[in-house]
Order: structure tokens, then C-alpha cells, then sequence
């Protein structure tokens, strides 16, 4: 092998190095936020979610933690790729709901915080208990 096939074969392996840490967290970084995260519920939270969970995770949360990112990528559920994600301005090391929450062509509330409002919007208004009103800009 010749220096320029030597270092072809670098660059190219350091590439496939770089590459997968470009896509973020991947599944087994949500499994690990999703097994953290449990920790943090109380008795009664963690029963009602694995009450909400399919029978192909068997009980276990964070099986299905990485679920956003796989649907995301289906022309159906294309539309809720902003929802899994937060973009801050350059250089600006906080995040601001009302400057921040928004897709790529600015419609505001389209990030993941936006989503955990509305679904959590949509499950408190049974109770009524509530007032999210702080979350609007």
C-alpha cells in the first residue's frame, strides 16, 4: 500500500469516526436520559406511564425513548422533526421560550419544549388544575 492509499484509508476511517456524533444521542443516548429520567418520577408517575407503554417494551421506559427520532423520519410524522429539538442563537449560552421556540421558517411554539406544553396542555385540561399561561410570549 502506496502513502496515498495509506492515507485515503485514514480520512476515511476517521470520518466514519466523526460521522455518527453528528447525529446526536442516538438510541442508546435516550435510553440512558430515559433511565436517568425515571429515576425522578415518583411511585405513582412511573406506574401511569408504564401503564401508557406498549406491550413490546415490557414495562421498561426507556425501550421506547428513542421513538421520536424514529418516526420523524417517516414522510407521515415529517412534519414533527422541530418538535424533538431547541436551536439557540449563536454564541448565546441560554435558551429563551419565546425567542427560541420555533421551526426552521420561524413559526413559533415548534421546538421540543413548545410540544411538552401542548401535550401537557392537553392532559391538564381534564384536571383543570393548571395555568400554563406563563408559557405564552
Amino acid at each position: 500500500m502506496g502513502v496515498f492509499e495509506l492515507r485515503l484509508v485514514i480520512m476515511v476511517v476517521t470520518l466514519l469516526l466523526i460521522v455518527p456524533s453528528m447525529y446526536g444521542w442516538g438510541k442508546h443516548g435516550h435510553f440512558m436520559t430515559c433511565k436517568i429520567a425515571e429515576n425522578f418520577l415518583t411511585g405513582d408517575a412511573l406506574a401511569s406511564v408504564k401503564a401508557l407503554l406498549p406491550d413490546s417494551a415490557e414495562g421498561e421506559l426507556a425501550s421506547v425513548c428513542s421513538w421520536p427520532d424514529e418516526i420523524r423520519r417517516s414522510a407521515h410524522n415529517r412534519w414533527s422533526g422541530p418538535l424533538h429539538y431547541i436551536d439557540t442563537p449563536d454564541f448565546r449560552c441560554n435558551y429563551q421560550y419565546c425567542r427560541d421556540c420555533h421551526d426552521s421558517v420561524g413559526r413559533k411554539y415548534r421546538c421540543v419544549t413548545g410540544a411538552i406544553y401542548n401535550y401537557t396542555m392537553q392532559l391538564m385540561t381534564e384536571s383543570r388544575d393548571t395555568d400554563f399561561s406563563v408559557m405564552k410570549c
